[in-house]
């Protein structure tokens, strides 16, 4: 339901995260400020921003889904996080900061060769632009749902708007968004989580008793079955995938580099842990909220919906223009800072991977032209895509 207060709140933080990537672009006049910010952020910066990264609008919408209709045993996979990260902070953050790198495929040439290089390099790209289109039209459905705005607008403003600051603005706008977007988007799902409780009759407590009621705590089987999302299998898709994360992408491997030293870069993936496990957790228990708000308080629209169109519904129905505006505007967050990451960690990977390396002669002044264009021509896949 289009409300004017809504769309002023969306257009007040998009035309905010534009300013940013503006105010940011006069300082790029290196592909070293320009891809890694000359490895100077702080690592409370970095670790919030390798939040804001790994915490997409799915987030925000698909995981209260999932508690919602189901319970907790897709938070499983998460657990898994902490094991990964003694590993990285052991082994993969000295690595990869050893020898002054900028792309995380750089080490496999050592190793293995400019053939396996390539190959991973080429991997990723291709993967990423696919992910880029796929984030930028989900996180466009349920917005198009509550504010009534053609998808097509929603795709190009908001496609526009992260290439605008991401081009322009190189890693340290999206560093600085990132921590930004983080905090709307974690102010917006504690705003929504802490207004379920207060309207309910018996707040907190009734939030838990109902949970417990209809199982919604639950971890998920303890089965060894390997073709249900137990437990055990929950655990293993979250081992692979952050083993995954942290030791071969390019949007955390980024990160451990930009740091302004090694214990910056250990810190940044502390904090990050620290910060990852709660938010997910009250992500969760915003689903949980949800089923028993829903449960007190029957509503027949409800009934027909599909368990992430919930979430949206609560959002228009319960809580006035502007603040709704404003939840949006985090969804909107959510997505945004996956994106920009990617955008930026394509560039960096076409200049330094292949025209740089295969571009012999080329000045730095070169590279950070194709570095814009490349991003540029990201982004606008992004948008067709």
């Amino acid at each position: 339901m289009f409300r004017l207060w809504d769309l002023v709140a969306i257009i007040l933080f998009l035309a905010g995260m534009a300013g940013m990537g503006l105010w940011f672009a006069r300082r790029n006049t290196s592909t070293e400020a320009y891809f890694l910010g000359n490895r100077s952020f702080p690592g409370w910066a970095v670790g919030i921003s390798m939040l804001g990264t790994s915490i997409s609008s799915v987030t925000f919408l698909a995981i209260p889904a999932a508690a919602y209709v189901l319970d907790y045993r897709q938070a499983v996979t998460n657990l898994a996080l902490p094991f990964v990260a003694v590993i990285a902070l052991i082994f993969f953050i000295p690595l990869f900061r050893q020898g002054a790198l900028t792309s995380a495929y750089e080490y496999l040439e050592k190793r293995f060769g400019v053939l396996v290089r390539s190959y991973a390099a080429l991997s990723f790209l291709v993967l990423q632009v696919v992910r880029l289109a796929m984030i930028l039209y989900l996180v466009s459905i349920p917005i198009e749902g509550m504010l009534g705005i053609p998808i097509l607008w929603i795709i190009i403003v908001g496609g526009v708007v992260v290439s605008l600051y991401t081009v322009f603005g190189g890693i340290e706008a999206v560093v600085w968004t990132d921590v930004v977007q983080t905090f709307i988007l974690l102010g917006g799902g504690l705003l929504c989580l802490g207004l379920m409780v207060w309207d309910l009759p018996g707040g907190f407590g009734q939030v838990i008793e109902i949970g417990t009621e209809f199982n919604k705590f639950s971890l998920g089987p303890m089965s060894f079955a390997l073709n249900d999302r137990t437990f055990l299998v929950t655990l293993l898709v979250g081992i692979v995938g952050f083993m995954t994360e942290y030791s071969s992408n390019q949007n955390v491997i980024q990160r451990y580099i930009a740091a302004k030293s090694t214990r910056e870069a250990r810190k940044a993936t502390l904090l990050c842990i620290f910060m990852s496990l709660p938010t997910w957790g009250s992500f969760f228990f915003l689903g949980v909220c949800l089923f028993a708000f829903y449960h007190v308080f029957s509503d027949e629209t409800v009934a027909g919906l599909a368990a992430d169109q919930v979430l949206p519904h609560f959002i228009f129905a319960e809580l006035p223009p502007f603040v709704a505006g404003g939840i949006v505007a985090a969804c909107f967050a959510a997505a945004m800072s996956s994106l920009s990451s990617s955008i930026n960690s394509i560039a960096t990977i076409g200049t330094v991977d292949f025209y740089k390396r295969f571009g012999k002669g080329k000045t730095d002044s070169e590279a950070l032209r194709f570095a814009k264009a490349v991003s540029l021509l990201v982004s606008a896949g992004m948008i067709g895509g």
